[in-house]
């Protein structure tokens, strides 16, 4: 096996003779497509991780060969899969990519399915109708070749370029009446009125045979050649696990694609995988000697593709051969003309068939590559989907958001003037939304809201699209995101795990790219604790920026509706746009520091963290590792930290659960649940009665306690510019919670519950991930007003670019207080 690795990185790569030292890489990030094959076994049982210890794995699921060529085409993938087509494309505009092994061969996984009811019963019946096909795949190819052998002009029907996920939203819709396209999504068109009525694998015996090929970037390849063995050596181990394990590999493919058994063991049936032992021979990849039909499947495919005038020439064939043996490789980096850069969203784990992230819908509608209704179509389609459950409460009706989809549509030309033009969001359902139903979470408690929050409704007044109502700890009194009798919002990063609360479904929502921003509230922690849980960006404006109308109050006297987003100067942008005084809310201030954001000191920054000893991680060694690593990261960047007291922030915490704040809550609800007994999430409806045990006196105590912090703190504010902590101590499990729900609740709040009495302004982001797979953040607090230094921090620590770029060039003075 050793030998065949070798023989097979050598052959496809051509490394280089000479043996010499190399680096290892920090981080590996492998796309893959979302399609049945070995390379989820690969990536469910860790073997690339065993292959490469102490490297940082990351896995992006891609939607579609175009979008993979994006992706390498903006280097963010080491290692990739493609087809024939794609491949030929990326070999005729030159991208620095090599292949490297066989992924799988395709069969009946990729299908012409038609409507039964459509009297299609041949190719030639599809004239006059409707037909999809993901343009530049390896359905599309087929679709086009099968068409030719027929004699079928494919003028005579509309042929749309749609995603898998697209293309069977359109067929539940009923828009089309046939596509070429692949498994899971080929399913769902199947059990709804479909038939099967052409195979890739037919077409494979018909002499187009269609297959995924393994590719890694030329500069990795360059620079890490044994990790590429490494590489090999890993998914050569998967397709070995699959051909000899077919029952425990279908149960990994029904895990990880979310199928049923069943579903998974058709489809497997369906992939042809091919054994490393064979794909160096003439029926395959071949050797540098004699190279194998795998060129010649290529060549025809990229002739096919120049008749049909998507590519504007053929290469010669030892241009096709160096694809498959790195000779001939075009300066390492370069982006070829024509092929737009989509960089993968770096803070959410699933990248889905389409980015939703704000500045890249709004580049592609700009460009014309997509339409708002084109967005809207699509994330209607997953809704339904297994990485959604327990993320809803209720939906919006999808004519209606169809409707304003397609009016924004026509209004692409106001684009500079709605910034917020086509973004499509949830809400957490304590914030009102007229004529849609507001629950907290709590069936008997739900109301119909005649009008919608002011914060709400200025975002759709800017060109968003509303989607529908997200899960939450019920009457938000939780961070955990399991108090709910609508279910838990799964954890898109491993499902054993709480999303974090109480804006659970909110954090999922941005996850899993079916909402391009979210509206969360936070009061003690539920606007940051659920991103650290998620991986995505979590925007805490200080209270008073948002309106406080329209929504279930936790705490009136602080609470702030909240934003998540995966890249934080999204979230940043969205904040600038919404936050407004309103003159009809008691609680709105005649001004706010975060209305007008203070200029960036002249002087070097100063951030402060705890000390060491008032650190919590609650016996989780991993933990505090990963914190210590965010520090060293800052360091990285030419930023250092002032070791702080953090005992006047967290002297606040306990007036938050475990005290007299927590009959704020009573006063919301209170009457509703002496109304309705049966009511309420026993351990909510237990939390918010008890708080009756506290007295007026007890009440003022806690505002002085509050005032008198904020005093202390005048000093420190002047010297520090913002503190960094971790977001949560440690990372609990949906077990964890179940054994002790008060502790690990008030475990989760340890770094968050005094923010808003204390007045401050906060921004999560993602640190690293825990050997659960679980997201672990990290949170910048400062006071109102530094909401764009806090932004621009988050920015640097993540990677991103801040802006402005001050904060490359600053140096932060390191002190002992």
């Amino acid at each position: 096996m050793k030998r065949l690795i070798a023989t097979l990185a050598v052959t496809t790569l051509a490394l280089t003779a000479a043996v010499r030292a190399e680096d290892k890489p920090a981080k590996v990030t492998v796309g893959y497509l979302n399609l049945v094959n070995a390379q989820l076994v690969t990536k469910h049982l860790g073997l690339l991780a065993k292959e490469m210890p102490g490297v940082d794995i990351k896995y992006v699921k891609i939607g579609g060969g175009g979008d993979m060529l994006r992706a390498i085409a903006g280097s963010d993938v080491d290692f990739g899969g493609l087809g024939n087509p794609p491949t030929a494309i990326g070999a005729t505009r030159s991208l620095p990519i090599k292949g490297i092994l066989v992924i799988n061969m395709l069969d009946y996984v990729e299908s012409m399915v038609v409507r039964a009811d459509k009297n299609i019963t041949s190719l030639k019946d599809l004239k006059g109708k409707t037909v999809a096909a993901p343009f530049g795949s390896t359905t599309h190819y087929l679709l086009l070749q099968a068409l030719k052998e027929e004699g079928v002009d494919p003028a005579s029907m509309k042929i749309l370029d749609l995603a898998p996920s697209d293309i069977a939203a359109a067929w539940l819709r009923g828009d089309i009446d046939a596509a070429w396209f692949w498994e899971p999504n080929l399913g769902k068109a199947v059990k709804n009125g479909g038939k099967i009525l052409v195979t890739s694998g037919e077409m494979a015996k018909r002499g187009y045979p269609t297959w995924d090929i393994g590719v890694v970037m030329n500069a990795f390849a360059e620079k890490y050649p044994s990790y590429v063995d490494k590489f090999i050596k890993a998914e050569c181990e998967g397709i070995d696990f699959w051909l000899k394990n077919p029952e425990k590999t279908a149960e990994i493919i029904a895990e990880e694609l979310s199928l049923p058994l069943e579903d998974a063991q058709r489809m497997m049936k369906g992939t042809g995988m091919i054994p490393c032992s064979t794909q160096l021979t003439e029926e395959y990849l071949g050797t540098s000697a004699k190279k194998g039909k795998f060129v010649d499947t290529l060549i025809s495919t990229a002739d096919f593709l120049v008749k049909q005038e998507r590519l504007p020439k053929l290469l010669p064939r030892a241009d096709f051969e160096a694809r498959l043996s790195g000779e001939g490789d075009r300066p390492l980096g370069s982006v070829p003309a024509g092929l737009p850069r989509r960089h993968i969203v770096n803070s959410c784990k699933h990248v889905t068939d389409m980015n939703l992230a704000p500045r890249h819908l709004r580049a592609a509608y700009r460009s014309g590559e997509l339409k708002p209704s084109d967005v809207a179509a699509h994330v209607l389609s997953r809704l339904d989907d297994a990485d959604q459950s327990g993320v809803w409460i209720s939906t919006a009706n999808p004519q209606g958001v169809m409707a304003k989809a397609r009016a924004l549509d026509a209004r692409i030309g106001e684009i500079g003037e709605l910034p917020l033009y086509g973004l499509v969001f949830s809400v957490k359902d304590c914030i009102d939304v007229a004529d849609e139903q507001t629950t907290s979470a709590c069936p008997e408690f739900a109301y119909t809201a005649k009008d919608t929050s002011p914060v709400v409704a200025d975002a759709i007044a800017a060109g968003a699209i509303y989607l529908g109502k997200t899960n939450m700890d019920q009457f938000a009194t939780g961070l955990v995101g399991v108090r709910s009798p609508y279910g838990i919002a799964r954890n898109p990063h491993n499902p054993d795990y709480i999303p974090g609360g109480s804006s659970s479904g909110a954090a999922v929502s941005v996850a899993t790219g079916t909402s391009s921003f979210a509206f969360g509230t936070d009061t003690g922690g539920s606007g940051r604790v659920p991103a650290s849980y998620c991986g995505v960006t979590g925007f805490k404006p200080a209270p008073g920026a948002f309106s406080q109308r329209g929504m279930v109050y936790a705490c009136r006297s602080f609470d702030t509706i909240s934003l998540y987003t995966c890249d934080p100067r999204d979230g940043h942008e969205i904040y600038r746009v919404l936050a407004r005084r309103d003159v009809e809310d008691c609680f709105s201030p005649v001004d706010s520091a975060g209305w007008t954001e203070q200029a960036s000191p002249a002087r070097p920054l100063n951030i402060a963290t705890p000390r060491p000893d008032q650190l919590r991680f609650f016996g989780n060694a991993e933990t505090e590792a990963l914190f210590g690593d965010g520090l060293r990261k800052l360091r990285q960047l030419d930023l250092s930290v002032a070791l702080v007291d953090f005992a006047p922030f967290i002297s606040v915490n306990d007036l938050m659960f475990f005290g007299p704040f927590l009959a704020e809550r009573d006063v919301s609800v209170g009457a509703f649940l002496d109304a309705n007994p049966e009511a309420g999430v026993k351990i909510v409806r237990d939390l918010v009665i008890g708080s009756r045990k506290f007295t007026a006196a007890d009440a003022y105590r806690a505002l002085y306690k509050v005032k008198e912090v904020q005093r202390s703190l005048r000093d420190f504010w002047q010297v520090h510019d913002a503190l960094v902590v971790p977001t949560v101590g440690t990372v609990l499990s949906i077990d964890d919670v179940a054994r002790d729900p008060l502790t690990a609740n008030f475990n989760n709040g340890y770094y968050t519950n005094y923010a808003n009495p204390l007045g401050l302004a906060a921004i999560a982001v993602p640190n690293a991930v825990t050997a659960a797979g679980v997201p672990y953040g990290i949170t910048f607090l400062a006071p109102a007003g530094r909401e764009r230094l806090l932004t621009d921090l988050a920015c640097a620590f993540m990677g991103a670019s801040a802006e402005p770029e001050h904060l490359r060039r600053v140096a932060i003075r390191a002190e002992t207080s």
